[in-house]
C-alpha cells in the first residue's frame, strides 16, 4: 500500500467538487435517495456537522466512500466543511463503513436525554408525517413516516418537552389498550396540545373503567384495537392513530360510537384534527 501518498486535509465541498468526486464513483453501493434527501435538509438547516468521517478517494482518483454526502451538497446547493482522504489503496472499499452504525437512540442519549427513547425518535417521525402536506390516512404505515436525521430527532425533542410525559404513558400502558407505544404516545402529545386535563380525563377514566359503557367512543376504540391484537393483525400506524382522534373527538363532542368505518366509499379517510 502506498502509505505515503496518503493525505489527509480540510475542505469546503461545493456542489462542483461534488460533482467532479462523483465523475469518478464505479463501485459503490446503491444510492440510498432517503439517506441524501435527510442529509441535504441537515446541509439546508445550517445542522451538519464536521466530523471524523471523512470522503476517502483512492490513489486512482476512485471516490471510495462519501457518495451520499456528495449528492446532499448537490441536491442543497450549498457547500459544506468535510474531512477528505486521498491516496487509499482501491482493495480498502471492501472494508469501509461496515461498522456497527449509531441509532437515534444513541443520538438522543449522547445528547443527554434518557428516558424512553425509541418511542421519542418515532413520535418524531410521525409529528414530521402529521405536519407534511402528504396527509396521513387510515392506510399509513410506519414506513410511509419520513426517515428523520439524527440531528432533526434531537431538535424535536428538544423543542417539545412535552413528549417526555406521552412517551413514558405510551410505553406503560401501550398493551392494556392495543396500541402501539409510539402511537398511543403521540396520540397523548395531540391531545395535551388541546387540552391537557382533559385529555388526562379521557384515558385515566377509560384505563379505570370508569366510561360510560356500550356507545362511550373510548370503549368502542379499544374494542376494535383489542380485537385485531388478539387476532395478530398489525394495524397500520395511521389507523389506529384514526381511531384514537376519532374517540377523542366524539368523546369531546358528546357523541356516541358503536363502530369507526376506517374507509370511506372504499377510499381511506385522512386523519381529523383533535378538537
Amino acid at each position: 500500500m502506498k502509505t505515503d501518498e496518503i493525505t489527509t486535509e480540510v475542505i469546503e465541498l461545493t456542489p462542483q467538487k461534488a460533482h467532479e468526486l462523483l465523475g469518478k464513483n464505479v463501485n459503490n453501493r446503491s444510492l440510498r435517495h432517503r439517506q441524501v434527501e435527510k442529509y441535504a435538509r441537515d446541509i439546508l438547516a445550517d445542522s451538519w456537522q464536521l466530523t471524523g468521517e471523512a470522503i476517502q478517494v483512492d490513489w486512482d482518483g476512485n471516490l471510495l466512500n462519501g457518495q451520499h454526502r456528495c449528492h446532499a451538497v448537490i441536491m442543497a446547493n450549498k457547500p459544506i466543511k468535510v474531512l477528505l482522504i486521498t491516496g487509499l489503496d482501491p482493495e480498502t472499499q471492501s472494508v469501509i463503513d461496515v461498522a456497527i452504525k449509531r441509532t437515534a437512540v444513541d443520538a438522543l442519549r449522547w445528547a443527554g436525554f434518557s428516558g424512553d427513547l425509541t418511542v421519542l425518535a418515532k413520535m418524531a417521525r410521525i409529528d414530521f408525517g402529521w405536519h407534511s402536506p402528504q396527509k396521513i390516512t387510515t392506510l399509513t404505515t410506519n414506513g410511509a413516516f419520513p426517515y428523520l436525521t439524527h440531528t432533526e430527532i434531537v431538535n424535536w425533542v428538544s423543542n417539545n418537552p412535552a413528549s417526555f410525559a406521552s412517551a413514558k404513558f405510551g410505553q406503560k400502558v401501550f398493551s392494556e389498550l392495543g396500541f402501539s407505544p409510539s402511537v398511543l404516545a403521540y396520540s397523548h402529545y395531540l391531545m395535551t396540545q388541546v387540552d391537557e386535563l382533559a385529555c388526562d380525563i379521557f384515558w385515566s377514566e377509560l384505563l379505570e373503567m370508569r366510561t360510560g359503557g356500550l356507545g362511550d367512543p373510548r370503549v368502542t376504540m379499544t374494542r376494535i384495537l383489542r380485537s385485531r391484537r388478539e387476532d395478530q393483525k398489525l394495524l397500520p400506524d395511521g389507523l389506529q392513530l384514526f381511531y384514537a382522534i376519532r374517540a377523542w373527538n366524539a368523546w369531546r363532542s358528546g357523541e356516541t360510537l358503536s363502530k369507526m368505518p376506517a374507509m370511506l366509499n372504499n377510499k381511506p379517510i385522512e386523519l381529523p384534527q383533535p378538537i
